[in-house]
């Protein structure tokens, strides 16, 4: 009999030696896979930004109007479904006359799920925005 009980001690130790070990891996991969989610919405709206930068850039090569740029620009991170409540397409899109070019610069900032995650990009901890940028250089019609 003190073999089968030996037997029975062992797996109980066992097994609170595995929920143990659990309970300190899991908080670490949950953090990563974040992570992960958040560098793909980070990715995704920087095509977003580059995209309306240059559809900002063409649409001022072409007819020059900087209102109906912000107005561009603002459709088209709108149809990205990023969050447009605090920004400002007055002060986040600039269009600079080159003479026979025209540059546009959208930015934007991106607030992030994982607390931590600024940092890495040498924000404040306590800062949950990222500002993203995005630019284009078109040539003038004509």
């Amino acid at each position: 009999m003190p073999f089968a009980s030996k037997t029975a001690l062992s797996h109980s130790h066992e097994a609170g030696q595995s929920m143990a070990e659990a309970a300190l891996v899991l908080p670490v991969l949950v953090f990563l896979l974040v992570s992960l989610v958040e560098v793909g919405m980070l990715t995704y709206t920087k095509v977003v930004l580059i995209g309306a930068a240059r559809d900002g850039a063409r649409t001022a090569a072409v007819y020059g109007d900087t209102s109906l740029v912000q107005q561009v620009v603002s459709q088209d991170l709108a149809d990205g479904q990023l969050p447009l409540a605090a920004w400002n397409p007055a002060t986040a899109v600039s269009v600079q006359d080159l003479g026979s070019y025209v540059k546009v610069v959208v930015r934007y900032s991106h607030r992030t799920l994982v607390p931590g995650l600024p940092v890495l990009v040498g924000r404040s901890p306590t800062e949950p925005l990222i500002p993203l940028q995005a630019g284009a250089l078109f040539r003038r019609r004509g």
